[in-house]
């Protein structure tokens, strides 16, 4: 019943789905102003902290499964976002878009296990965080890795894989993505 009750909530269309889910998961997060699309999923409740005005599009997903997601003010995910935070720590600062179909995935796999599958070899011990700091864009398409840090004022631009962390008001792009110019 009670996921009957969640599913019937994150795809119920329209106007009063829209009110139903900014109701509900603001009383949840404790906002007062939360906009959250249909075919939505939020996972871990408990170790998600989202600040004021989060716009969160259709088919997003936030996770945070033994780990730790905060989520700063005036924050926009746009459609097919993924975002784990699972057995790691994401932080996202204020004023931040996050564009179509980007994934933030705060865990890698074991690759230094060899003698079972990838699929079997646990988490890398170190580098569990991704944090992306106040003021930054990052393009559709986009893959932000673990370990990295975003600095404030960044443009990551569509379909960059970034692997490294990014100083203060850069433009990068690519795969792996490079410093374009700096915005300054």
């Amino acid at each position: 019943m009670k996921s009957l009750l969640r599913d019937l909530l994150m795809t119920f269309p329209g106007n009063i789905g829209f009110l139903l889910r900014k109701f509900i998961f603001g009383k949840i997060f404790s906002v007062n102003n939360i906009q959250i699309g249909r075919n939505t999923f939020i996972m871990s409740y408990k170790n998600i902290k989202i600040g004021e005005n989060l716009r969160m599009e259709d088919n997003a997903l936030l996770s945070a499964n033994e780990g730790k997601l905060n989520i700063g003010t005036n924050v926009c995910l746009m459609q097919n976002v993924k975002i784990s935070a699972n057995r790691s720590t994401i932080i996202i600062g204020n004023y931040v878009l996050i564009a179509p179909n980007v994934v933030l995935q705060g865990v890698n796999h074991n690759t230094e296990i060899t003698n079972r599958p990838i699929l079997f070899s646990g988490d890398q011990k170190f580098n569990n965080f991704i944090y992306i700091d106040d003021d930054v864009w990052i393009g559709a398409n986009s893959v932000i890795t673990p370990g990295v840090k975003i600095g404030k004022g960044v443009i990551i631009g569509a379909g960059s894989v970034v692997t490294k962390d990014v100083e203060p008001y850069s433009i990068m792009g690519g795969v792996p993505a490079k410093l374009i110019r700096k915005r300054k």
